[in-house]
């Protein structure tokens, strides 16, 4: 993913439990954040600080993306194996898509997991469209699943979208509104 605040790409590796950080300008490494466990999805929250899912531990760690270097790192209660992220910045809310059929609401500036709410089965991604207050979660088992966020607290199912079974790989177009 692009980090257009530091103007640096930065590629998760699961294997290697890092993070890297990379100049696109010069196409070259500048360094790594050491996470202690598998980077599976990370965001950024515009401000210095980005997060990252460590799956096999069930964990989100905060990071300094500039000064490369680990801040925090707090556990994902309700959650098993985490995979997708998203954030809405302004409210300071993770959005974690969770294999044990979950997803998980977590307060970015503590590491308190706010609520869970039930999933599809085999989640991948997760995004949040800001303007919508929607958040839509991504299932192998053929759903996309659709939360609505009633205030940074507060949340509830807004049904399912029927995909293809294994549909699991998502993005979001915020302009056209469209996933």
């Amino acid at each position: 993913f692009y980090d257009a605040q530091d103007q640096r790409v930065m590629v998760c590796h699961g294997d290697a439990a890092a993070i890297t950080a990379i100049d696109p300008e010069k196409a070259e490494v500048i360094g790594k954040i050491d996470l202690g466990g598998g980077a599976e999805a990370a965001v950024l929250d515009g401000k210095g600080t980005g997060f990252v899912n460590l799956e096999a531990a069930a964990m989100v760690v905060s990071f300094d993306p500039l000064g490369l270097t680990v801040k925090q790192k707090w556990p994902i209660t309700g959650c098993e194996k985490p995979t997708g992220l998203a954030m809405d910045a302004s409210a300071s809310r993770l959005f974690i898509g969770c294999r044990s059929k979950v997803l998980a609401v977590m307060d970015a500036a503590n590491g308190k997991v706010i609520t869970t709410l039930p999933i599809g089965e085999r989640v991948d991604a997760v995004v949040f469209d800001a303007e919508n207050q929607l958040i839509f979660a991504s299932n192998g088992g053929g759903t996309v699943s659709v939360i609505r966020q009633k205030s940074p607290n507060e949340y509830e199912s807004a049904g399912d979208i029927q995909t293809p079974k294994s549909a699991q790989t998502m993005a979001f177009d915020p302009h056209i509104k469209r996933l």
